[in-house]
């Protein structure tokens, strides 16, 4: 037998790559109209924007949306829940 065949060893560390997240929009969701409002305060050029249930299934889309500084998306075909927003700017 080999007792010392196999080391356990822990590093704090991930694998993968960084992801580029800009955490200069603000997103939230006008209930009395059913519009998802969405400032950019940096006016960044927006490529793409997506939003997604809690399932991952795209509920919502929306391509070169341009650099302005709000944006009103409505939301009146959407079910009452939890989604995430998503932007991807022409720098990623």
């Amino acid at each position: 037998t080999y007792p010392d065949r196999f080391k356990i060893t822990f590093a704090n560390k991930t694998l993968g790559t960084s992801d580029n997240v800009v955490k200069q929009f603000v997103v939230y969701e006008d209930n009395l109209n059913n519009v998802l409002k969405a400032s950019n305060p940096n006016n960044l050029s927006i490529q793409s924007f997506k939003l997604y249930d809690m399932l991952g299934k795209v509920v919502l889309s929306k391509k070169a949306l341009g650099n302005d500084s709000d944006y009103a998306f409505s939301t009146s075909g959407l079910s009452y829940g939890i989604y995430i927003a998503e932007f991807l700017t022409t720098d990623n």
